[in-house]
């Protein structure tokens, strides 16, 4: 195995299949109906809609990222603070 995770690399025409669940077939339904009736692609749509999410995971993952190393500069700062009064009585 060496430690390499599969991941399966998609290509252009590939399909993906998703499973129609007891509480999601209604919204299945009312969104091929939705498409059929105002003309949209339904896979276009569901392309759009994993784009956007994927994007806001990934910012989301970023910020908290971005957090936590703040909330490690500043814990830093205030042992350095205390450090200083303590040992030091500044």
């Amino acid at each position: 195995m060496g430690g390499r995770t599969k991941h399966k690399r998609y290509r252009n025409g590939d399909q993906i299949h998703i499973s129609v669940t007891k509480d999601f077939a209604d919204t299945a339904t009312e969104f091929f109906k939705f498409c059929r009736e105002h003309r949209y692609n339904p896979s276009e749509v569901m392309r759009g809609a994993i784009a956007d999410w994927l994007d806001k995971q990934k910012e989301m993952q970023r910020l908290f990222k971005e957090a936590q190393m703040e909330k490690g500069d500043m814990l830093d700062r205030v042992i350095e603070s205390y450090e200083r009064s303590v040992l030091y009585e500044e």
